[in-house]
This record gives C-alpha cells, sequence and structure tokens, in this order.
C-alpha cells in the first residue's frame, strides 16, 4: 500500500512540468519572431536606402549626357549660362521647349535644369541636388541629398548629438548644416561632360 501511496506522490510532484516546458518554448519563439521582425524591418529601410542612391546615380547620369550636348555651357566660365545648382533652389525664368523648338546654349541649359530638377522631385521625394562650378580638370560634383527615415536612437546615439545615424556614413562637405545634419544622407558624384 505504501509503494501505491509513493507513486501517487510521484505524479503529483511532476504535474505542470510540461506546462512550463511549453511557456518556455513559447517565449523563446516569441523573442526569435520578434528579432525576425526587427531584422525584416532593417531591410526595408536598407532597401530604401540603396534604391535613393542608384536613383541618385540615374540622376547624375542624365544630368551628365545633358551636359555632354550642351557643353560650353557646362564648363562655361560665366555663372549665370553654366549649370550651378544650390540646395533648394529652383530655376529662374521659363523654361522653352527644346525639343520642339531650336534653342540656343542658355536656353537649353534651362531647359535642361528644368526637366531634371523635375526629375529629381520624382525619383527622391524630398531630396535636393547641388552642382557645383567645374573644376580646373573639367569635373563637375553634383551632392544629393534626402531625408534619412532613421533616428539616431536605433544605432545607439543619443539624439541630442550630431552623430549622423546611417551606420558608416562619411560627412560630404556642404550637406548638412549642424541644426540638421542628422536628418539629411548625402550621396556625391563627379561627373566629366
Amino acid at each position: 500500500m505504501e509503494t501505491r501511496g509513493v507513486r501517487m506522490k510521484r505524479l503529483h510532484t511532476q504535474t505542470g512540468v510540461s506546462m512550463i516546458e511549453s511557456l518556455v518554448a513559447i517565449l523563446v519563439l516569441a523573442i526569435g519572431v520578434m528579432g525576425l521582425a526587427g531584422l525584416q524591418t532593417r531591410s526595408l529601410v536598407e532597401t530604401r536606402l540603396t534604391n535613393a542612391r542608384a536613383n541618385a546615380l540615374l540622376l547624375a547620369n542624365d544630368l551628365s549626357e545633358r551636359m555632354r550636348l550642351n557643353r560650353a555651357a557646362a564648363l562655361s566660365s560665366v555663372s549665370t549660362d553654366r549649370y550651378d545648382l544650390a540646395f533648394g533652389s529652383s530655376i529662374a525664368g521659363s523654361s522653352p521647349d527644346c525639343i520642339a523648338n531650336t534653342c540656343t546654349s542658355n536656353n537649353l541649359r534651362t531647359f535642361d535644369l528644368n526637366e531634371w530638377t523635375r526629375n529629381l522631385r520624382q525619383l527622391l521625394p524630398g531630396g535636393e541636388a547641388r552642382i557645383d562650378p567645374p573644376s580646373a580638370a573639367g569635373q563637375i560634383r553634383i551632392t544629393f541629398r534626402w531625408r534619412n527615415n532613421v533616428r539616431g536612437s536605433e544605432f545607439g546615439a543619443d539624439d541630442t548629438t550630431a552623430e549622423l545615424t546611417a551606420p558608416l556614413a562619411i560627412p560630404i562637405e556642404g550637406c548638412q548644416s549642424p541644426e540638421d545634419r542628422r536628418d539629411w544622407l548625402c550621396h556625391q558624384v563627379v561627373i566629366s561632360p
């Protein structure tokens, strides 16, 4: 009779063990799923960044081809005749229709810049570009910038500091001002028309 009581006691001491094992398994599974969701989110952010950089290269190639067709204006020493552009600026003057009509070099420059900035607004929403004057070697630097959608705290940075939010980002001179440098991502391309 004692043996049966011991057996009953052993059975009662092990009840609930499978419930605890199940809860631990569910906890481990939940942590894994949350990690996977975080990786998926990070992947989407990086895909968006890569897409924006590819669009910036596409725009740089487009402008390079436009400048090759109007090389005199692209390499002009007169600032009003060049393909100069500052961040956030718009093109002065009305845009002639150089597809249907014959245009002068200056009219073609205005037409090209208007078309190119329209494409810039479509391909890089909220994006801006700066086109620097040609260097002595005839190279023109184009700097693109667009708003970043990632906050610094995701990378362990304090949002009150002036650190860049993107990992491995290299500061580009004149792209970020000290006030808003954490909100812009920049890409720079040098072309030779």
